[in-house]
């Protein structure tokens, strides 16, 4: 009997160690369109309304044609409590929390988020129901999911989408809940690329899509014309750079948007080492007169 309560003991030590808890220390959230990014970052505990919240600061980067706009955005304050998340709402005055999702929601449950919009949009409140829910593993780690829609009052068009649990709405949603309306977080609706915190570790939502970087725009508006190969790579990268233009450094940018080397240019064509590079897919981003002049997808294979 002994034997067996030290197993069980064990056993819920175990299951303890892997429990997601919401927005632990590093957690990190990538939403976007490829023509742009917004990042959503934990960054330290506050008190609101005597309650213990986490600050989740925004930094948002995105492309309109040749146009590069960048900057911090406006910070979000959450907690969570027994399955409930909270967003709080100060905008036009507010000065309250909103559930953000419930995700021991049963299936029909509904909730309200309330918030004044500009006159642009002019929503009032976006009501959520719950369609469908289950569980999956992810990282190893079992997470509670639901199936959900959203209508935007005084509108009736609705968007479906899915909460994983601790990590938040996943394809139609992020934590401001000012979306679909003009300005820079228009780049911010198309979805959940990736999430990582110090426990969970990381997910990539496509792999093809590295969580800090927008491939087709930067590739489509490049100010200069250059090639590498071979593509895909085993030892080296040959890159060569047909223009004239000033460059500064090149950057490789793996696949979940780390940038894991920088290297001065010095000629107008150079080699990339890539036999110490992970078999997969790289950015190879060059930069001149502080800023993006051209960027390329490579893959590498041993």
């Amino acid at each position: 009997m002994k034997q067996f309560t030290i197993v069980c003991i064990i056993s819920l030590l175990s299951i303890n160690l892997k429990a997601q808890t919401w927005c632990p220390p590093e957690a990190t959230w990538y939403y976007g369109m490829t023509d742009g990014y917004t990042k959503f970052f934990y960054t330290s505990d506050t008190i609101i309304n005597s309650i213990q919240c986490k600050k989740i600061a925004s930094y948002y980067e995105w492309h309109y044609g040749p146009m590069h706009y960048f900057g911090n955005g406006a910070n979000q304050y959450t907690y969570s409590q027994t399955g409930v998340t909270y967003l709080y709402n100060n905008q036009s005055g507010h000065n309250q929390f909103d559930t953000l999702f419930n995700i021991n929601a049963q299936i029909g449950d509904k909730w309200k988020i309330t918030y004044v919009m500009d006159s642009v949009c002019a929503d009032s409140f976006k009501q959520i129901t719950v369609l469908n829910k289950g569980n999956k593993i992810i990282n190893g780690i079992p997470l509670k999911w639901l199936y959900i829609k959203h209508y935007r009052f005084p509108l009736v068009n609705y968007i479906t989408d899915t909460v994983i649990e601790n990590m938040g709405f996943s394809s139609a949603f992020y934590f401001h809940p000012i979306m679909y309306c003009s300005g820079v977080d228009e780049a911010t609706h198309d979805g959940l690329r990736c999430y990582s915190d110090s426990t969970f570790g990381s997910y990539i939502r496509n792999p093809l899509m590295p969580c800090d970087f927008t491939i087709s725009t930067d590739e489509m508006y490049h100010n200069i014309n250059f090639s590498l190969y071979p593509n895909p790579s085993n030892d080296n990268l040959t890159i060569t750079v047909s223009d004239n233009k000033k460059l500064d450094y090149y950057e490789i940018i793996n696949i979940t948007g780390k940038i894991i080397d920088k290297v001065i240019i010095n000629d107008k064509t150079f080699k990339v080492e890539t036999k110490n590079l992970r078999e997969g897919i790289y950015l190879v981003r060059i930069i001149g007169n502080n800023s993006v002049m051209g960027t390329k997808r490579f893959s590498v294979i041993h």
